[in-house]
């Protein structure tokens, strides 16, 4: 059976060609280590090691042996594997820049380069201020308890003169 391959537009070649040539120069700039294939950024930023990849350090290993026979084809890349003082975001190789500057703004980012949401502590009932008194509560019960037997004695009083 045959699959159309796809195959990107000029634009589309010419656009992704100045966004690799924008992050070589970020790069540069900041002092990021590339692999030679552009698909690995490492760098330190605030004290920790940074790796950002299209692909994990396991997947990378795993292509170092033939799938069918297991005969190994070439050496790891990263014979260690994971270390504990890197932390490891998996993400296109276009969102470096992003990545790079939502850390360095301070942002928490998952193992995908996104922003973590954080959640803030539950506050004690001493500092929830309620929006109105108990006794406020009570008055607008009333006031809709009132309202409603109101609209039902009008119901009550049409049916009765039909």
């Amino acid at each position: 059976m045959y699959k159309r391959k796809w195959h990107p537009s000029k634009s589309a070649k010419a656009e992704f060609k100045n966004k690799m040539t924008e992050i070589e120069d970020f790069c540069n700039k900041n002092g990021i280590d590339r692999s030679l294939r552009n698909d690995s950024y490492y760098f330190m930023l605030n004290g920790k090691n940074y790796r950002v990849s299209n692909h994990t350090i396991e997947a990378s290993n795993a292509k170092a042996y033939d799938a069918v026979t297991g005969e190994k084809k070439r050496d790891l890349y990263h014979p260690d594997g994971r270390e504990e003082d890197t932390v490891y975001i998996t993400a296109s190789k276009t969102r470096i820049i992003d990545i790079y500057n939502d850390l360095a703004a301070g942002y928490e980012l998952d193992k995908r380069g996104n922003r973590v949401e954080k959640i803030e502590e539950p506050r004690s009932k001493a500092q929830i201020k309620p929006l109105i008194s108990r006794s406020q509560i009570k008055q607008n019960a009333d006031k809709i308890a009132h309202t409603h037997n109101e609209q039902r004695n009008n119901t009550k009083s049409k049916e009765q003169e039909l």
